[in-house]
This record gives C-alpha cells, sequence and structure tokens, in this order.
C-alpha cells in the first residue's frame, strides 16, 4: 500500500526499488515506449475524464507514463481502456505491420533465420519476427497455404522433457513419460494414488484441471530452475509448502535433480562454457558472484536442452522435405519453429504427407544419439497457420 509509483525511466522520489512483482504485471498490460504519441496526443482527454483520480505521492500530475497509467487504470474505466487500445494497436503495428512491411511481390513472406545469439541456444526470425508470437489463433492465422494446398504441422510432444530424461539417464522420468507426465507430477506433489487422482477427474473435472496445470508448472518450472518462492503463488501455496512439494518431486526423479545439480557444480569449479551435443556452445566468460553462478546455471541447464531439441527438429525438418520430394510431392518449406515443423503440400498428398511427417521426425532423435526414449510426434492438418485439426478429424479431408 505504500509502495510509491513513478513514470518510467525515473527515479523513485524516496529511492525505493519497485516491486517485481508490480513491475512485472505493469510491463505485461503496459509497453508505454510503443504508444508515446498516442499518449501524448490523449492526455487532455485522459486527465479531462478522470481528474477524480486520486494521485499517488512521487508521479507527475500529468504523467501517462507506465507506472502513472497502471497506478491509474485501477481507479478509473478510462485508462483500463486506453491499455485495451494500445493492446490492440500493438498488435496491429508488430504482427499485421510487420507483414505488410515484409510482404514481397508474390504475396509471401520470408522470414530471415538467425541460427546464433539466442541464450538457449535455439532460431530465431526476422522479417517478420514468428518464433515469439502470442498464442492467439487470429494471428497465427494471419499465416495460410496457397489455394489448394494445406499446412502439415508437427511437434514433439514434451520434447523438453523427454530432453532432459534422456540425458539425466532419469528411468523415472521416462516412465513418466509413457503416460500423462504431469498428472504423475500431481499424485507425487499430493500424494495421491492413481485411483484418488482418477476419481478427481471423472467428480471434480475443474479441480483435476487445475491440478494438472499445477503438475505442468512443477514440471517445467523445477527442472529450469524455479524454486519455492516463484512456484508458491502461481500453485497457490505457501512457500513452506511449496518447499515440502519440491522435495517429495525430486525424491521421485532423482537422477534429473543430479544432472542439474552438476550443472551448477562444474560453474563453481570455474567451468566457463558449456557445450552442447551438436557442438554448439555457451560461455560465461565472468562469473563474480554467486548470482552470477545461478543465473549461468540456469542457463547451463536450459542450453543443452532447448538447443539440442532445436537442432533435432531443424535436422527433421530437412529430412521431411526431402522425404516428401523424392515422393513426387510439390513440397513448401514453412517455418521450423522450436520443437515443431510445418510443411505446405498439395491436399491431395495431405494424408500421405502427414504419414512421412510422423514417421521421419519420430526416427531422427534416434538416428542421431538420443535413443534411450520414443520421441511421439503430433500431426494436425490446416489451411490456416492457426486452425489446425487432427488427421482423423479434419473437415478438410473425406475418411
Amino acid at each position: 500500500d505504500d509502495l510509491e509509483l513513478t513514470t518510467f525511466g525515473y527515479t523513485p522520489t524516496d529511492g525505493r526499488e519497485i516491486s517485481m512483482d508490480v513491475l512485472s504485471v505493469a510491463i505485461e498490460e503496459i509497453d508505454d515506449w510503443e504508444a508515446q504519441l498516442f499518449w501524448k496526443t490523449s492526455r487532455p482527454a485522459l486527465f479531462g475524464g478522470t481528474g477524480s483520480i486520486e494521485r499517488q505521492e512521487g508521479l507527475s500530475s500529468r504523467s501517462t507514463g507506465m507506472f502513472a497509467l497502471y497506478w491509474m487504470a485501477q481507479q478509473h474505466d478510462y485508462p483500463r481502456a486506453l491499455i485495451q487500445y494500445k493492446k490492440s494497436q500493438k498488435r496491429l503495428a508488430t504482427y499485421v505491420g510487420q507483414i505488410r512491411k515484409n510482404l514481397w511481390e508474390d504475396g509471401v513472406v520470408r522470414p530471415q533465420y538467425k541460427v546464433v545469439g539466442h541464450l538457449h541456444g535455439r532460431f530465431g526470425t526476422r522479417d517478420p519476427v514468428i518464433h515469439n508470437l502470442p498464442n492467439e489463433k487470429e494471428i497465427y492465422d494471419l499465416y495460410r497455404a496457397p489455394e489448394g494446398y494445406v499446412i502439415l504441422y508437427a511437434d514433439y510432444s514434451q520434447a523438453d522433457m523427454r530432453m532432459i530424461a534422456h540425458m539425466a539417464d532419469d528411468d523415472a522420468l521416462r516412465t513418466w513419460l509413457e503416460g500423462d507426465p504431469h498428472a504423475e507430477a500431481v499424485k507425487v506433489i499430493r500424494k495421491l494414488t492413481d485411483k484418488e487422482l482418477a476419481v478427481i477427474k471423472k467428480e471434480r473435472p475443474d479441480e483435476y484441471k487445475k491440478s494438472r496445470l499445477a503438475g505442468k508448472a512443477v514440471n517445467f518450472g523445477l527442472m529450469y530452475g524455479r524454486g519455492a518462492d516463484s512456484l508458491a503463488p502461481q500453485l497457490g501455496v505457501s512457500v513452506a509448502e511449496a518447499r515440502v512439494w519440491m522435495k517429495r518431486y525430486w525424491e521421485r526423479i532423482p537422477d534429473v535433480k543430479a544432472w542439474i545439480d552438476s550443472r551448477v557444480d562444474e560453474l563453481l569449479r570455474g567451468e566457463q562454457e558449456f557445450i552442447g551435443p551438436f557442438g554448439n556452445r555457451r560461455r560465461f566468460p565472468l562469473l563474480i558472484s554467486r548470482q552470477h553462478i545461478s543465473k549461468a546455471a540456469k542457463l547451463g541447464v536450459n542450453f543443452p536442452i532447448m538447443s539440442s531439441v532445436n537442432y533435432l527438429t531443424a535436422i527433421a525438418h530437412i529430412e521431411v522435405v526431402e522425404e516428401l520430394r523424392s515422393m513426387g510431392i510439390d513440397t513448401l518449406v514453412y517455418p521450423h519453429i522450436h520443437d515443431s515443423i510445418n510443411v505446405c503440400v498439395p491436399l491431395e498428398y495431405a494424408e500421405v504427407g502427414a504419414e512421412v511427417v510422423e514417421r521421419v521426425m519420430g526416427q531422427v532423435p534416434l538416428d542421431n544419439g538420443f535413443d534411450t526414449i520414443d520421441w511421439p510426434v503430433d500431426v494436425e492438418i490446416g489451411t490456416h497457420w492457426g486452425t489446425k485439426y487432427s488427421v482423423e478429424s479434419s473437415p478438410l479431408l473425406q475418411h
């Protein structure tokens, strides 16, 4: 309650740091730098319509910066409406605008790949950026197949978890991955039996859905370095209870915990470089504090997992295209995004293409030494990138 907010880019009047929880919400809702012109032209309307809003000490009386707007949005409908307007404007400028800017004469965008420079060893794109699109159907549907063609979209199921199970050689995690690993995590942290979880799933489906989301948060959060302080608010439990859950979790997959700890040990011994299975490197030349080591250790875990999945998927993408073309199928190369690929084939080859994609993608990890675990592949079909169906349920195909 006594937090002093201030315009972004300035220091609070009393020198205190702004809570990162408040800051993260503010940044998520208001990326003010993108809307400076709009805010400047809106100031008369803004302050004419919100004159009764209580000002917070430390704010300029006519500030429309990030923190000022966030503060006012808690008290008045008009700033909240401006935030929603800004979000729409951002989508228009960032996504539709980028497509218009980079559209070729034939009506196609051709993103340029960046294969180095990303912290986690993944690829990126520019002109336009397509690797970090928000998970919204309407934005993905801006991209579509040519007339008479369909997009085959395929991704590895739980790719990162499978990669860490392979690297840590953890049999327990491999067993989890034969079923639903997020449900398995729920049983561990809540000390539930199979029967008890089945009853919750049948009789209280909303509770089951929330529990499974909690299991997913624990699976990915703990494997990528989140602690009890970070997980507790998301899980809706106390920090002390989150620590108990973490202890139960690591007791069930000890080899993963040992592998993660080994990354920290290597850094403490002075190791300044991690080399991924495909020869790509992540360097840590200057580690002068425990905080630096902690951040580097998280990257040391993320890097080999994410980069290996990225390279495996890129190899699979190339081999899928080569296989389809060797069969005489006109195949257009669509983007490879982290653990998923996209190719475009004529509609009449959709089912055959889907079979090839699933078979080749499933075999590539085994051929490249990642053969201690299966790599199931999910394939979907659609004319638009955001509207996809399974092969069995696709209205595009006659069954």
